[in-house]
C-alpha cells in the first residue's frame, strides 16, 4: 500500500501554509491591480503566447516574498521556470491565467497558486479579483468560496448526461499539440450543455458545482497546481487522462474534475481516444 505522504503533515502546519498561500494571493492581486492602474504592456512570446507586465510583475514578487518566507522550498512558475527542483516541498504559479483575456478586459482571468509535497497537492488556491470570487482549500482542511464550505453533491443518476452543463477548453487545445480533436467531438455531441472557456474560471465553477463537471487537455502544471486539492477538499473527483512530455511546452496534462460518477463516466469515455 502506497504511503500518501501528506498524512504525516498536521493541522497546524497545513493551516500555516494556506495562511501563506493566500498572503501571497493577496499579493498577487495588488501587484496585479497596480499594474492595471500604471497601464497594461502586452507582449508575445517565442510560442506566440501572451505576457503582460501584469503577469512578470506578479510572479516576480511572489518569487521575492517565497524566498523570504520558505527560501528552501522551490518555485515553479509559468514566467521564471523553477528554482529548487529538489526540494520535496515546490510553489506552482500562474500569476494571469488567461492572459489574452485580461490584455483585452475580459474579466475571467485568474490566479494561481498550488503547493504541492513530494509530488502531491498540499494547499491550492484561485482567485478571479474582477469576479470577487476567490476559492482556497488545504489537504484534509475542505475547500472554500471565501467562508463558505464547499460541498459538491454527486452527479444524480437519474439525470440523463445531455442535461449536464460541462465546462471545456476550445477545440483548439486538443489539436494543438496532438491530434486529438475526436475527443473533444466526442464530448460535445455527447454533452450538448457545453460551456467553452479559457481560464481557470472553469476549475472554479467545477469546485462549486456551477459546472457538473470540467475538462483541461494538454495544459501545464501551472494551469491545473489549485484544482485538484480543490475539487477534492469539496468533494469531487479529479481525474489525470494523460500526462506526456513535449519536446517544446514541457510536461502538459490533461483531466477532467467535478462530480464523481460524471468523472469517472467522461474518464471512461475518453479512454479510447487518447
Amino acid at each position: 500500500m502506497t504511503v500518501d505522504p501528506r498524512a504525516s503533515l498536521n493541522a497546524k502546519e497545513l493551516q500555516r501554509l494556506l495562511d501563506a498561500a493566500l498572503s501571497l494571493s493577496d499579493l498577487c492581486r495588488e501587484v496585479i491591480a497596480d499594474a492595471v492602474s500604471e497601464g497594461v504592456d502586452v507582449n508575445a512570446k517565442i510560442d506566440r503566447s501572451l505576457v503582460t507586465n501584469a503577469d512578470l510583475a506578479a510572479e516576480r514578487a511572489f518569487r521575492e516574498r517565497l524566498g523570504q518566507r520558505f527560501p528552501d522550498m522551490g518555485v515553479q512558475g509559468e514566467e521564471f521556470g523553477g528554482t529548487n527542483p529538489d526540494s520535496p516541498w515546490q510553489w506552482v504559479i500562474d500569476p494571469v491565467d488567461g492572459t489574452s483575456d485580461f490584455a483585452r478586459g475580459i474579466p475571467i482571468w485568474g490566479s494561481i497558486i498550488g503547493l504541492f509535497f513530494h509530488g502531491e497537492p498540499v494547499v491550492g488556491v484561485i482567485d478571479h479579483p474582477p469576479l470577487g470570487l476567490r476559492l482556497h482549500a488545504a489537504f484534509g482542511q475542505g475547500a472554500y468560496r471565501g467562508s463558505e464550505r464547499l460541498s459538491l453533491s454527486d452527479y444524480d443518476s437519474g439525470r440523463n448526461d445531455s442535461d449536464a452543463c460541462v465546462g471545456l477548453p476550445s477545440r483548439s487545445n486538443f489539436i494543438r499539440r496532438n491530434d486529438d480533436g475526436a475527443a473533444f467531438d466526442a464530448l460535445a455531441a455527447h454533452f450538448p450543455d457545453f460551456r467553452v472557456f479559457r481560464s481557470c474560471l472553469t476549475h472554479a465553477y467545477a469546485a462549486t458545482g456551477q459546472l457538473d463537471v470540467a475538462l483541461e487537455w494538454d495544459v501545464n502544471l501551472w494551469d491545473v497546481a489549485a484544482t485538484r486539492i480543490i475539487v477534492e477538499e469539496a468533494g469531487g473527483r479529479y481525474i489525470l487522462l494523460r500526462k506526456r512530455a513535449h519536446s517544446e511546452a514541457g510536461m502538459l496534462y490533461c483531466a477532467v474534475f467535478g462530480r464523481p460518477a460524471l468523472a469517472d463516466r467522461i474518464a471512461a469515455m475518453l479512454s479510447a481516444h487518447i
